[in-house]
């Protein structure tokens, strides 16, 4: 299955895309080893960006279905 994942932030420059297609079975989990793999210097970075699905933060369990719509959202700073 695909599912559609929107990037923001450093995920975006690193990328070049707002938008990427990931092959994908399992957990949201699954779904962030993935994206290790496909962005190993980032790897710190994914440990600290929640991921929401369907438009609602999910938990790394939360098992993913075909048409599911990601997006990473990092963590932000301010000041």
């Amino acid at each position: 299955m695909i599912v559609t994942v929107h990037l923001f932030a450093r995920f975006r420059d690193v990328e070049g895309a707002a938008l990427i297609a990931v092959p994908m079975d399992g957990s949201v989990a699954d779904l962030r080893e993935a994206l290790r793999q496909r962005w190993p210097a980032l790897t710190e970075l994914l440990r600290h960006t929640r991921i929401a699905v369907n438009d609602e933060l999910a938990t790394d369990s939360m098992m993913l279905n075909a048409g599911d719509v990601i997006a990473l959202i990092p963590p932000v700073s301010g000041g």
